[in-house]
């Protein structure tokens, strides 16, 4: 019910969930480790060594990669993450695998304790919807690289 006898607008935003693969399943790169992960995300990233940023890499049942998708653009030091967007980015994707690469424009692989919760917080709420966090990968600008499921650090 609306205050004061309001009118209910005429109208409301139609939503539209669309999903239109452009390369066959078979004929999808596959991802088997972090160095994998490296040489398909590296080469797409802007300004690696300038800005913190965070993105997504999709992944199918068979590690097969639908996509990659930027989450996030920080600062020198730091990033925002929204948790709900990767969520929502994975299942507009009909993903079933996530792997979370963000960078350190300092050149160092020691994740911060914000890295450590927000893997945590991922894990969880992806799991809730039945998709899996499969690694957070750290990298920098020399193509260096850790991951929280080799236990790099």
């Amino acid at each position: 019910m609306y205050k004061n006898n309001e009118r209910i607008p005429d109208v409301i935003a139609e939503l539209r969930v669309t999903y239109v693969p452009e390369i066959r399943p078979e004929n999808l790169v596959r991802i088997h480790s972090k160095e994998e992960v490296i040489a398909v995300a590296l080469p797409r990233w802007r300004e690696v060594d300038a800005r913190e940023s965070m993105q997504i890499m999709l992944l199918n049942p068979a590690n097969g990669v639908l996509g990659m998708r930027e989450i996030s653009v920080g600062g020198i030091d730091c990033t925002a993450v929204d948790v709900r967007i990767i969520i929502q980015t994975a299942i507009l994707a009909n993903a079933v695998g996530v792997i979370m690469i963000h960078n350190h424009p300092s050149g160092s692989l020691k994740p911060s304790e914000a890295d450590r919760r927000l893997t945590n917080e991922a894990k969880a709420a992806l799991e809730t919807c039945k998709l899996k966090l499969l690694d957070h990968v750290i990298i920098n600008g020399s193509g260096d690289c850790a991951s929280f499921t080799d236990g790099d650090w």
